[in-house]
C-alpha cells in the first residue's frame, strides 16, 4: 500500500488541479482485493486493465476520483505490462488519446493521458526495482496535457 500512496502523491503533484469529478464510466465488479493471475478491469474506469497480481487499495484509502493498485515486482516490468494493456495512441472509450503524461524526467515514473477539455483520465505507473504501483485518475479536464486538432474540443 505504500507504493500506491506514493503514486497518488506524485500524480497529485504532477496535476495542476488535483480535483475530481464523477467516474468516467462506472463498471460493476466484485469488491475482492485479492490478487489474480489475469489482467483485471479497473473498478471505476471502463476499458482500463491492470496487470495480473495487482492488488487494489481499499477505496477508503484513496481520493474518490482515483484507484491505486499495488503491483509486486519492479517498475520496468509493471510499466511495460500496463502499457501493453492500454490503447496507447487510440481513444479510450469516448476519450481521445492525448499522449504520454508530462511528468518530470525521473526514473521510476511514467504515464499516459486521454481526454477532452471537460473530461480526462490519466494512468500513472511509479516504482523502483522492488515494487510498483498504478494510479488511475479521473482528472476532470485534460487541458494543459492535450493538443487537440481543430476548435471545439
Amino acid at each position: 500500500m505504500m507504493a500506491g500512496r506514493l503514486a497518488a502523491a506524485v500524480l497529485c503533484l504532477a496535476l495542476t488541479a488535483c480535483q475530481g469529478g464523477p467516474p468516467i464510466e462506472p463498471v460493476a465488479t466484485s469488491s475482492s482485493l485479492a490478487p489474480t493471475e489475469a489482467p483485471q478491469p479497473s473498478v471505476m474506469f471502463k476499458g482500463v486493465l491492470v496487470p495480473p497480481g495487482a492488488q487494489r487499495e481499499p477505496p477508503e484509502n484513496v481520493a474518490p476520483d482515483m484507484e491505486n493498485w499495488d503491483v509486486p515486482g519492479p517498475f520496468a516490468e509493471t510499466a511495460a505490462a500496463e502499457q501493453a494493456l492500454l490503447p496507447i495512441g487510440k481513444p479510450l472509450g469516448r476519450l481521445p488519446w492525448c499522449g504520454p503524461f508530462p511528468l518530470p524526467a525521473r526514473p521510476g515514473q511514467t504515464g499516459w493521458i486521454w481526454g477532452t477539455a471537460r473530461n480526462g483520465l490519466a494512468v500513472l505507473v511509479v516504482g523502483d526495482p522492488n515494487e510498483s504501483a498504478i494510479v488511475i485518475h479521473h482528472t476532470g479536464s485534460a487541458i494543459g496535457y492535450c493538443k487537440w486538432p481543430g476548435p471545439g474540443r
